[in-house]
């Protein structure tokens, strides 16, 4: 029997709300009172809400010929946001939206699964299909619009209504429980989707704004140049490091060195390397920024080179998220290209950003910043982040959809990929050390945020920070310095040393790095610089 355009909407929208939004309704439940005519009448205006926000656009832009398309779209969004929120907890919002768009196929693969598909399919794709299926009245153009029309005002009357009579109840939950549209499927995720190309096409200006424009280098005639190795750790959360107190011996090589300096209580910027990524580099401070007021600016790596100091990106990840693109880089496909012996089945591991660095040092008869962007512990396949003689932790979780495992076989992988981690730390320790006569070098380890690994039944990373777990937000931080850069600079390597009980943030590593380079500029607060102390 033939549907109007407004019934089939309709039809979605209840289907979407019911089915699709488990985890907004799991968490309105508790904050209402199902017994009383009160707490009946506030969830009876959250629905009436949900339906009105979700059939809206389909209602005023669902033209004859884009209707089916647009709800079909609007099905598999959120089937598939289904997924993610259900059994893993996560929210897809603007970061995550920009990690999905720039992460690469492999990384990509390792979220399908089973139940990945169970999803797809029952909630969306068979969904579609009674879509498709469902045969539509022919109606004229304008008359079918205005029907649709009609059904919008009317819905918004009767929504209206239905709002009026427990506005006060709906008002304090809205005011007080915020995460809670964070949870509206598939609302929020396309809000978010339409945010973030909002702030791409028009956040990044075409002319930087310059930061530290007066910098320049104290002492620029040593008789050694300075290397300041910076490896940008991946999902890595401090409380899995045995430096930091875990009962497991996740890191035996770094604890071996008692000159290294191991910061107990630092605090990443965002959840999501999206966010944190250009956070880490930029001069804004967490409270201050934002992936759009970031564009505007140059960051760390431009104050650098503009002192003379030579920059150089190595990525065994997705990319520096427009961090490096003013500098010399090299990304994870070239680097597998140069070194097969690193890489198994399309994966290549930490210890490949090790390999020739010695000549791209030599390149440069100044001083000399090198990031290397790990691939780290990021899930969901913590399995496959590390070679096989590191899998000391037994049984291991080698499904891609952790939520599937045994919570201790999860933490056995993701413990692996931070043994595996301190094993490529300590091979750059050596490297720099086989170096010593060369250059004085720092050896400087953050990583870029957390991970939730199925507390609270939550996993991975990428929450909005204000309701994100201390897991997704506390990282391990370290400092190594050589012992010409002790000769160089005793008072910076006891600063360093005094601080390791402080509580600090990604908010110090670009004032750090000037320290570190020893640059003078307006724009360096010495509060800020883990190698000056407070006068």
């Amino acid at each position: 029997m033939p549907l109007t355009s407004s019934r089939l909407i309709l039809l979605v929208t209840l289907f979407i709300v019911i089915t699709a939004n488990l985890i907004f309704w799991n968490k309105l439940l508790p904050l209402t009172s199902l017994n009383t005519l009160q707490g009946s009448s506030t969830l009876l205006g959250f629905f009436a809400l949900l339906i009105w926000i979700l059939a809206s656009l389909p209602l005023l832009l669902g033209m004859k010929y884009l209707l089916k398309p647009i709800l079909i779209l609007i099905l598999i969004i959120s089937a598939v946001v289904s997924y993610f929120q259900n059994e893993m907890g996560v929210i897809i919002n603007e970061s995550m939206i920009q990690s999905l768009l720039e992460t690469n196929t492999k990384e990509a693969t390792e979220f399908l699964s089973l139940k990945y598909f169970t999803y797809l399919i029952g909630l969306g794709l068979i969904p579609a299909a009674l879509v498709i299926w469902v045969p539509l009245k022919a109606t004229p153009f304008w008359r079918d619009w205005l029907s649709r029309l009609g059904t919008w005002l009317l819905l918004t009357i009767i929504t209206a209504i239905i709002v009026w009579f427990s506005y006060k109840d709906l008002a304090l939950i809205g005011r007080e429980q915020r995460d809670l549209r964070m949870n509206l499927n598939p609302y929020y995720a396309i809000n978010s989707t339409f945010r973030y190309f909002y702030n791409t096409a028009y956040g990044a200006p075409k002319v930087l704004t310059p930061i530290a424009a007066d910098a320049q280098l104290i002492n620029p005639n040593k008789s050694k140049k300075n290397v300041v190795l910076f490896i940008l750790g991946e999902t890595a959360r401090r409380d899995h490091f045995s430096l930091a107190g875990y009962a497991r011996e996740t890191n035996p090589e770094l604890a071996k060195y008692n000159d290294l300096i191991f910061y107990q209580d630092v605090w990443a910027c965002g959840t999501a390397t999206a966010e944190s990524l250009p956070c880490i580099y930029s001069h804004l401070n967490h409270n201050d920024f934002s992936v759009r007021e970031a564009w505007q600016f140059q960051n760390i790596t431009d104050v650098l080179k503009r002192t003379g100091i030579s920059g150089y990106w190595r990525d065994n990840n997705t990319g520096c998220k427009g961090v490096c693109s003013r500098i010399n880089n090299e990304e994870a496909d070239n680097l597998a290209k140069a070194y097969p012996q690193f890489c198994d089945k399309g994966e290549c591991y930490d210890e490949i950003l090790l390999q020739g660095l010695t000549e791209k040092i030599n390149a440069s008869p100044n001083d000399v910043f090198i990031t290397l962007h790990q691939k780290g512990s990021h899930g969901p396949a913590y399995y496959q982040r590390y070679p096989q003689p590191f899998a000391r932790f037994t049984p291991e979780c080698k499904d891609n959809a952790p939520q599937n495992c045994e919570r201790n076989t999860i933490i056995n992988a993701y413990d692996n990929t931070i043994l595996y981690t301190d094993y490529v730390l300590k091979q750059a320790i050596e490297y720099l050390k086989q170096h010593e006569d060369e250059f004085n070098s720092v050896l400087f380890y953050v990583s870029d945020h957390g991970e939730s690994l199925g507390e609270n039944g939550i996993y991975l990373h990428g929450l909005p920070y204000l309701i994100a777990p201390d897991a997704q937000k506390q990282v391990p931080m370290l400092l190594w310095f050589s012992k010409g850069y002790r000769d160089l600079y005793p008072n910076k390597v006891e600063c360093a040393a005094a601080k390791t009980k402080q509580r600090l943030s990604h908010d110090y590593v670009f004032h750090t790095l000037l320290g570190l380079f020893d640059i003078k500029t307006t724009a360096y607060q010495a509060n800020l610089d883990l190698v000056t102390c407070p006068e």
